[in-house]
């Protein structure tokens, strides 16, 4: 068995206290609380952080995270009708999750197994365990009985459980200055299907508190809750920059008119077939609509009835002139009879 953590064991002089912490879960995926509790219990057992007094002092803690059968997470998902992650991918998940904690491993095999091979490779070191479980598993088993000091846990608080499972230590008589039974700190819950969520929508600012970096990366691209096609990822900041092609511009310009649409309108102007912007009722928007072309479905209803009503008064104007100047120049005589 080939351990990253056995630089710091053979680091440390003969005699010295190790403490190991091992944990078991599901882990489908590895998030940022499962690893938050090794952290927090290895400062307990350091003594970075307060931690009973009676408790021996270790020169160095590691951790190894365990994880559960494909058979017990699929049986659990297929009730909720979800897909899971295979044992290897959730195995390297872990590594990937770990990378920068060198006292921290993945083990492959049983909990106490992996202390016993700690124990028969570093005969001059005092190896103790410690099991770490959440505040809601331990109330479910009642796991601080039995503790002793060849059998030691540790019971990270969870929101609304901590208060219920201090009181349930409390009443069964438990020391908790020994070391034997540790109440560690409480955490922030991170749901399963919050973070199963913002992996289905690709929403990268609720991941960056749920799943480390690369453990997001990998879900995102290749697991089974990554976002189907099509489905448009959430920004943080909407809007700027114009990152996808489909995104409207933060502050749309005016639509820049050429030289040679101004000179006809300007003709078409003098000619009197156009009115002046300037006369045109403002639409509901704020913008003149002057242009037949613009004239659309967008467009306000005064808007459509105004243009209309003063095309036909044109129309109609341009008729009786021409009436009237054809009587002038060709002055038929009025036949007898047709008229009255």
């Amino acid at each position: 068995m080939e351990l990253a953590c056995a630089p710091l064991l053979d680091a440390l002089p003969k005699g010295s206290h190790v403490a190991v912490i091992t944990m078991t879960g599901s882990c489908c995926p590895v998030t940022l609380a499962h690893i938050q509790c090794f952290v927090e219990a290895r400062r307990i057992l350091l003594g970075e952080v307060a931690h009973p007094g009676r408790m021996e002092h270790f020169e160095e803690v590691l951790g190894f995270l365990s994880l559960n059968s494909d058979g017990h997470v699929s049986s659990k998902l297929n009730e909720k009708r979800l897909p899971y992650i295979c044992y290897e991918d959730r195995a390297k998940l872990v590594q990937l999750a770990t990378e920068d904690l060198p006292w921290m491993n993945f083990n492959r095999t049983r909990e106490h197994a992996v202390v016993k091979v700690l124990a028969t490779h570093w005969l001059d070191l005092d190896i103790v365990r410690f099991t770490l479980n959440g505040a809601d598993d331990v109330l479910k088993y009642e796991k601080w009985k039995g503790c002793s000091a060849n059998q030691r846990s540790i019971a990270m608080g969870r929101p609304g459980l901590t208060e219920r499972l201090c009181v349930e230590v409390r009443q069964a008589g438990i020391d908790t200055e020994k070391g034997w039974f540790i109440l560690g700190p409480e955490l922030p819950d991170i749901s399963s299907t919050a973070v199963r969520k913002a992996l289905g929508g690709g929403n990268m600012t609720a991941l960056d508190g749920l799943l480390h970096p690369r453990v997001a990366q990998w879900c995102l691209s290749e697991g089974p809750y990554k976002p189907k096609p099509g489905t448009r990822m959430p920004s943080s900041k909407p809007f700027q920059g114009c990152e996808s092609e489909h995104d409207p511009p933060a502050n749309p310009q005016p639509r820049q008119r050429s030289v040679l649409a101004r000179r006809s309108e300007s003709r078409r102007l003098s000619q009197g077939r156009l009115p002046m912007r300037a006369a045109a009722p403002k639409c509901e928007l704020g913008s003149n609509h002057a242009h037949p072309a613009r004239l659309g479905r967008s467009t306000s209803l005064r808007v459509r009835r105004w243009w209309h009503k003063k095309r036909l008064t044109s129309k109609r104007s341009s008729r009786r002139a021409s009436k009237g100047s054809s009587r002038e120049v060709c002055n038929f005589p009025k036949t007898p009879g047709r008229h009255t």
